[in-house]
């Protein structure tokens, strides 16, 4: 019997199935992708969520500050607050921010942190806050490294004396940042609940919601880039001092993901703390009883080992620039007129040779018009008082 009745049995030819429509689940499913990576390249919005809203201001903490500008790489002007330390001055800490709100929201997390002898410059990437802009990947690593390079010019900015914060998506984009912008004067890089991987982190996120488990890695590869991933910028960060903190029951960013980025950072000096409980970035922010002093003990043995390398020794305590200087005082230690450099700028009527500052004392050495750097330690000179400055 003939199985192909419309093929007849002699003609050599074979048979020809008629090929079954496509089910419709996988054509709705298909076009439900192409829609998402049409409308969604790289999901940026579920990484950043900004807002203008204004949460809280240094003055409710008794906190002095000041409105910082600058410019990131392509332009866009960039909003933070300076907040100068309240204690003898250690160093300063660049905050790299989460995901959501701005810097008013994200003050409470470094608002102790002034009264322990460390100032903090705290900014916005652009489309948060005040800050121009919108947001993405790139431009937030731009700004980012715009902040590194602007806060080396403000108290406590060179030598080891500049610490980076990132948290949450701050410490991804922390990560990225001092890849591009250098270590220079970077004494201690501090990760807390940050992740790896971009698209890592969204499949963990997307596992967890149980009826997407069977897709979370079609769906992480399809809607989420790994553009710019921190570990892979980690690796240009070899001899940089790391200190990674982590809650164990972490549920904005898994546990497992802030271990990763940690073990990709190279070099021996680094450290990982695991924090008992729940809650993401709440560590210093709420407080919990004994880690902030547990950190701040932390950064004072890390920059005294850095400061002892410089060859900046523990003498006379290091004073910030005043406030409204435009970012251009530097930390220096007080050094006599005579020596190599002079800490002070003598008054234009004050002669250059001949006549010492202070009498007794050689005078101090000669620079040309417009050459003088404004330093931050100036011991008082009655007999030669310096020019006040605008």
């Amino acid at each position: 019997m003939n199985p192909h009745p419309s093929v007849p049995a002699n003609s050599g030819e074979l048979p020809v199935r008629a090929s079954r429509p496509a089910p419709l689940h996988w054509l709705a499913w298909a076009g439900l992708a192409g829609l998402v990576l049409l409308l969604c390249p790289g999901c940026n919005f579920v990484f950043f969520q900004p807002n203008d809203r204004f949460y809280h201001a240094p003055g409710e903490f008794g906190l002095r500050h000041e409105e910082v500008w600058f410019e990131s790489a392509d332009g866009t002007r960039l909003h933070g607050w300076f907040l100068p330390a309240l204690a003898p001055a250690k160093g300063t800490i660049v905050h790299f921010h989460g995901n959501a709100a701005n810097i008013t929201n994200h003050l409470l997390a470094v608002r102790w942190l002034p009264r322990a002898g460390y100032a903090v410059l705290l900014f916005d990437y652009r489309g948060y806050g005040r800050s121009e802009g919108e947001p993405d990947r790139a431009g937030a690593i731009a700004d980012g490294v715009a902040a590194i390079r602007f806060a080396r010019g403000r108290p406590g900015g060179r030598a080891g004396r500049l610490i980076v914060y990132g948290q949450s998506l701050g410490g991804a984009v922390a990560v990225s940042a001092l890849a591009e912008a250098g270590t220079e004067g970077v004494g201690l890089l501090i990760l807390e609940g940050a992740f790896g991987s971009y698209r890592t982190v969204a499949r963990r996120k997307i596992g967890g919601f149980w009826p997407l488990w069977p897709f979370q890695y079609p769906l992480a590869w399809l809607l989420f880039s790994d553009g710019h991933n921190p570990e892979e910028a980690a690796l240009r960060l070899a001899g940089l001092p790391v200190l990674a903190i982590h809650r164990e029951e972490d549920g904005t960013v898994p546990f497992a993901s802030g271990r990763e980025l940690y073990e990709a950072l190279p070099g021996p000096d680094k450290t990982f703390w695991a924090v008992p409980g729940e809650g993401h970035i709440v560590t210093f922010a709420q407080p919990e009883p004994g880690w902030r002093e547990r950190l701040v003990k932390f950064l004072d043995e890390k920059l005294s080992a850095t400061e002892g390398g410089a060859g900046i020794g523990p003498g006379a305590p290091l004073r910030p620039a005043p406030l409204g200087d435009g970012g251009r005082g530097i930390l220096s230690r007080a050094r006599p007129c005579g020596r190599r450099r002079c800490t002070r700028r003598p008054p234009r009527s004050a002669p250059r040779a001949g006549a010492g500052c202070g009498g007794s004392r050689p005078p101090c050495r000669a620079r040309r018009p417009g050459r003088w750097r404004p330093f931050a330690a100036r011991p008082p000179r009655p007999a030669c008082a310096p020019r006040q400055r605008s």
